[in-house]
């Protein structure tokens, strides 16, 4: 019996076992938008607009890498519902996220957010 709660556990998508009623999901997201002119070691606002499932979900987080090699700036947005027996309206959950990033080199970069990417011109 175990062994099947056990083996029942793996396989549940994005289960949590400190909190198993919580769940977490990467943002549907619609555009990126940097405004402005982009330059090398100054701090610029990327602005992301997406949806969550629901209005029970929140944006939890962002995980951010940088590839100087590829000039690839990788955005993970992930959505957090705290507790997912609770009811919900059928109904998309909206959002607009803003960070703060600098770009070290200058070229031609790619900004990538989950499944939607910009290409931005990065000046000296």
């Amino acid at each position: 019996m175990i062994g099947l709660v056990i083996s029942l556990v793996i396989l549940i998508p994005n289960y949590n076992p400190i909190n198993p009623y919580r769940e977490y999901r990467l943002a549907y997201i619609y555009s990126i938008k940097i405004e402005g002119t982009t330059l090398v070691a100054q701090e610029i606002t990327i602005n992301i607009e997406g949806s969550l499932p629901n209005p029970c979900w929140d944006i939890d987080r962002h995980d951010l890498t940088i590839s100087t090699s590829n000039k690839l700036m990788n955005i993970s947005l992930w959505g957090v519902n705290e507790d997912i027996t609770r009811s919900c309206i059928c109904l998309l959950k909206s959002f607009n996220y803003e960070l703060q990033v600098v770009f070290p080199l200058s070229g031609n970069w790619t900004v990538k957010c989950n499944e939607k990417s910009v290409n931005v011109l990065v000046n000296n």
